[in-house]
């Protein structure tokens, strides 16, 4: 296929006279004609130059002298567009037709106005679909938060060249008038980061338009304040009487099995299994990263462990706390739903926790993977083996730092918290 070109066709005719402008590409050795949208008289044809006349004499044709201007800047616009779409998919090795260079030009066009809060809308969707219903959550409180920010600025929606470095810090700006975090608001500007850089990948907005090279989310880290307590703050909280509460008791011992192993996740102890403890070592898949993880049991957990296998033990394939149920969470929504439950209410119980402890902060169970990995940075172990994970720009850094370990070096490391 050559290069494209602008054709006068001077065979067809409309009521006022007007014949079709087109651009013409050759296929297969044969012509095929792209609409422009444009249609001009003979007369104001300039044939030779092959763009519409401008050279005008008389005064009361200026107007149209400067009206063809413009057509004939448009007309060379779509030209160069109709030229770019063809030398890349040639560069691309693509077998090229006129169809692919119509659909290419009309996507050029659009890129950078497509509506934000649809592109959102259709991955939540695409991830519900896939089954990744955690990530379709994210996304979709992301839509929500960015909705009800556009709303605030008489506005109901964007589009993506619309997202400048000042319209990031304004989103930032809204978010601390509200209270939140800089780790709370980093969680919604890395989902609106994922959603351009997606947006990017599938030409909906160019690259030229990314407004994160300029606004880092890096530096929100440090607008949150640490949440640790002290390993004396910890026998507290184990010294809190809660009677025959069985609800606060498991919110209690949940907290206490994630500081004793490593901080664990809340979902990665909820989906624990009796199969995941072996030779006094609990092994498992990380729910969020799904890498492997095995961790030495310290006594305290073991104690824990043994309380819930006394009550609840059904065989190696049942759950080890009493937070899911094989008969009645089977599928992925149903867990996450029960998920999202338990921790609220696990979060609510550790508050009151907190608060007979007399804990210097609001007790949650974000609080102890902080926990773990300041104790065991005031203990004297090496920055190298574990770093101080509100310290540094994410979470990410430290457990970039614990996955990097031999077990024993870590299991070494561990008892400092003892």
């Amino acid at each position: 296929m050559g290069l494209a070109k602008i054709v006068f066709w001077s065979y067809q005719t409309n009521k006022d006279g007007e014949s079709p402008i087109f651009i013409r590409v050759i296929e297969d050795r044969k012509p095929r004609y792209i609409k422009t949208g444009f249609n001009c008289t003979e007369k104001d044809w300039d044939s030779k130059e092959n763009r519409f006349r401008t050279n005008y004499r008389k005064a009361e044709d200026l107007q149209k002298a400067k009206d063809h201007e413009r057509n004939n800047e448009l007309l060379l616009k779509k030209l160069n567009d109709a030229n770019k779409v063809i030398k890349d998919l040639i560069a691309d090795d693509n077998v090229i037709s006129s169809e692919q260079v119509k659909e290419e030009m009309l996507r050029a066009k659009s890129v950078g106005k497509h509506s934000v809060l649809s592109f959102i809308d259709k991955v939540v969707e695409e991830k519900r679909r896939l089954g990744n219903l955690g990530t379709a959550k994210c996304y979709k409180d992301l839509g929500k938060s960015f909705e009800t920010f556009l709303t605030e600025q008489n506005k109901t929606d964007v589009v993506f060249k619309e997202i400048t470095y000042s319209f990031l810090k304004k989103y930032e700006n809204y978010f601390l008038s509200k209270g939140a975090t800089g780790n709370g608001i980093s969680f919604y500007m890395r989902s609106l980061r994922a959603v351009f850089n997606r947006a990017i990948q599938e030409k909906v907005c160019k690259i030229e338009m990314y407004p994160f090279n300029s606004y880092k989310i890096a530096s929100l880290s440090s607008k949150t304040a640490k949440r640790a307590i002290t390993r004396d703050e910890i026998e507290k909280i184990k010294g809190v009487d809660l009677e025959d509460d069985a609800q606060k008791i498991r919110s209690k011992n949940l907290f206490l099995f994630s500081y004793y192993c490593r901080g664990l996740n809340f979902v990665d102890m909820a989906m624990l299994k009796w199969k995941n403890i072996k030779d006094n070592r609990l092994g498992y898949i990380r729910q969020k990263t799904h890498k492997p993880y095995n961790v030495l049991l310290l006594a305290p957990a073991l104690e824990i462990l043994s309380y819930y296998k006394q009550k609840f033990y059904r065989g190696d394939k049942s759950y080890i706390f009493p937070i899911l149920d094989e008969d009645k969470h089977k599928t992925q929504e149903s867990i996450n739903n029960r998920l999202h439950k338990v921790l609220g209410q696990t979060n609510k119980d550790l508050k009151v926790i907190g608060n007979e402890a007399k804990l210097s902060i609001p007790l949650t169970t974000y609080v102890a993977r902080h926990t773990y990995a300041t104790v065991m940075k005031r203990s004297g172990v090496s920055t190298s083996i574990i770093s101080e994970a509100l310290g540094h720009d994410s979470e990410r850094t430290t457990q970039i730092y614990l996955d990097s370990f031999a077990n024993d070096v870590l299991d070494e490391a561990s008892n400092a918290i003892l």
